[in-house]
């Protein structure tokens, strides 16, 4: 996992914040409940989970409007007062390509 991925506590926080379950986050990231489960349940993110997915699943959060700080001494999840799904003028357009494991702009 990259240094500035989101951690597992991140990813339970960013859905709390939402009130997402993890089917819903499943459904809005094209990524499994299975493997969303496997990583949140993980102290470290170290279940073989590939860069390319956690990177669905923040691009998922950032268009929800959720941000991810992360520094020496915390972590932290922070939800936009106008997320891009409700502000057009911050909206851009994504498609998840699923299918081949990355995210691209449309």
């Amino acid at each position: 996992m990259t240094q500035n991925a989101m951690t597992p506590a991140q990813c339970r926080a960013a859905r709390a914040i939402l009130k997402w379950s993890m089917a819903r986050l499943a459904k809005k990231s094209g990524i499994s409940s299975r493997t969303i489960y496997l990583f949140e349940g993980s102290v470290d993110g170290s279940t073989g989970i590939r860069d390319t997915t956690i990177s669905i699943l923040i691009e998922t959060f950032r268009i929800a409007g959720v941000t991810f700080v992360r520094d020496d001494d915390s972590v932290s999840v922070r939800l936009a007062a106008n997320p891009a799904h409700e502000d057009p003028a911050r909206q851009a357009s994504f498609v998840f390509t699923a299918a081949i494991g990355g995210v691209s702009a449309a």
